[in-house]
């Protein structure tokens, strides 16, 4: 959850995160997906 509360915070979809499978099922403020870096 602080990953989204920053990447909130910085205005990005981009995360960094090798946890693929608990990031595909959560989305941006705007309802978009994050867009994540390997």
């Amino acid at each position: 959850a602080s990953i989204v509360v920053l990447a909130q915070k910085y205005r990005t979809d981009r995360v960094l995160t090798l946890d693929r499978r608990h990031f595909t099922v959560l989305r941006t403020a705007s309802d978009a997906p994050f867009i994540l870096l390997p």
